[in-house]
């Protein structure tokens, strides 16, 4: 039955394969290989040596477990797991021991466990002797496999009290391995080596226990089915709700925004450096601007999924429009919160930069709203990396004039200074919410007579 499964499972990925998939492949390679080579030369041109009495012992385990962070993010972000049978498969007799064996299986020969050990093993020869980078490898490999194995655990488990643990003993481990290089130094190598792999086997078997106990379906389950009254959804709670929905733009909101803004605080908390004035605030305008740039850029693109039954609604879509542009500002607002602390941190951040980028979002929100008449249905539940599904060419020219406000106002803050780029934005922002319901009904009239060729559009795949 196993033989079986895989069988169904390699002809599966080679039905799937994508170019694209090969693309991202060779470019996070192409990223690897600048990294290392800009490295290594900032690092001897330094005065920095690769020589072996330089070395400490412990390199090998401090390569190994510096790795695993970003190995985790890469196996989240592009490892696919099939962690639940498909209706064919489940009206099958394979029972779920099997199953679990062939997750196993899977995780043994998926590329992403394979490419970071692969991609180091250059690195492991440079640095370290023959034995030692051979011990690195496998050592590597193992707490690759590991990380796979979170990942699929993690896309198995069906509730966020079975997700917890998997976080919280990810973080343990890491945290542990770290000490363990500390506690290594005064251990022989080889003892050091055994140990870790003893670790990395205690690791394995825990999570292996933990997969095989996931159940999926939980048959006698009693279902709670709930109702929630029309009479306390609007329209503007309806955007809220489908942009949480909607796998492929919540993902992309909430990572632009995670990243520019765990960015913002990183260099807000480390040492005072002579550049550290214009980098805080730049990541701290780009937080608080591209949420809603993002979503603005695709105007109706979510619904145009449900447009059709909108149309049968007495809706008109110049409400819809307004409402779009209320949202585009209240998620703005709402990301204003989140960098109010960089006030009081004394990091060249103050009231003109929250401001200015406040006013300058307001204005490109409004900006953004002709999209609708060209923008494509988003498959909403599909992976938002890599992903170009939607795009068209009257978007990327739409893109080109988007640029050029965006433009002005840059060169505007680095020539001028930030007082005239505020004001800049301050007055843009009273004259977009002074004309927007103007500006807007006029996009509307003009939707509106196109209305029936978007309808065929979003029809389209």
């Amino acid at each position: 039955m196993l033989k079986l499964l895989l069988k169904l499972w390699w002809k599966q990925q080679r039905r799937n394969f994508h170019k694209r998939d090969a693309v991202v492949g060779a470019y996070l390679i192409f990223i690897y290989v600048v990294i290392g080579v800009t490295f290594f030369f900032s690092f001897t041109e330094n005065g920095g040596s690769f020589a072996d009495e330089d070395l400490p012992s412990t390199l090998g385990f401090i390569l190994v477990v510096s790795i695993l962070l970003p190995d985790i993010f890469l196996k989240l972000v592009m490892k696919k797991d099939m962690t639940a049978m498909d209706d064919y498969i489940k009206s099958r007799p394979v029972p779920e021991k099997i199953w679990n064996r062939f997750l196993l299986a899977t995780n043994l020969v998926s590329f992403w466990n394979y490419v970071l050990p692969v991609m180091m093993i250059p690195v492991f020869i440079f640095l370290l002797s023959i034995p030692q980078a051979i011990g690195c490898f496998f050592l590597l490999y193992a707490f690759s496999y590991i990380d796979g194995i979170y990942i699929t655990c993690f896309r198995k488990a069906t509730e966020w009290m079975l997700k917890w643990p998997l976080i919280l003993g990810w973080i343990g481990m890491y945290g542990l391995l770290i000490g363990y290089i500390v506690v290594s130094a005064f251990f022989p190598i080889w003892m050091a080596y055994i140990g870790m792999f003893i670790f990395a086997g205690a690791v394995l078997a825990g999570l292996i226990v933990y997969l095989c106990n996931l159940k999926i379906y939980n048959e006698q389950k009693h279902k709670v089915s709930r109702f929630r009254g029309f009479s306390h959804v609007n329209l503007l709670s309806l955007l809220y709700i489908g942009t949480m929905r909607a796998k492929r733009v919540r993902n992309m909101v909430l990572v632009v925004t995670i990243i520019f803004l765990f960015d913002a605080y990183m260099y807000a908390f480390l040492p005072a450096s002579p550049g550290m004035a214009e980098t805080v605030p730049l990541y701290v305008c780009g937080a608080v601007l591209l949420p809603s740039v993002c979503l603005s850029q695709w105007t109706f693109g979510i619904e145009a999924n449900f447009f059709h039954g909108l149309m049968t609604k007495p809706i008109k879509v110049e409400q819809l429009l307004q409402n779009c542009f209320y949202f585009y500002v209240i998620l703005t607002a709402v990301v204003m919160v989140l960098v109010l602390p960089f006030l009081f941190m004394n990091v060249g951040v103050n009231i003109f930069t929250l401001v200015g980028a406040f006013c300058m979002t307001v204005f490109l929100s409004l900006f953004n709203l002709p999209t609708c008449l060209f923008s494509s249905r988003l498959e909403i539940f599909s992976n938002s990396m890599f992903n170009m599904q939607g795009a068209n060419m009257k978007i990327n020219l739409y893109a080109i004039a988007f640029l050029l406000p965006i433009g002005a106002l840059i060169a505007e803050y680095v020539y001028l200074g930030e007082m005239a780029w505020c004001i800049t934005s301050v007055a843009l922002a009273v004259l977009s919410v002074a004309i927007h319901k103007w500006a807007i009904a006029k996009l509307a009239a003009v939707y509106n007579k196109k209305k029936y060729d978007r309808m065929e559009k979003y029809m389209e795949v």
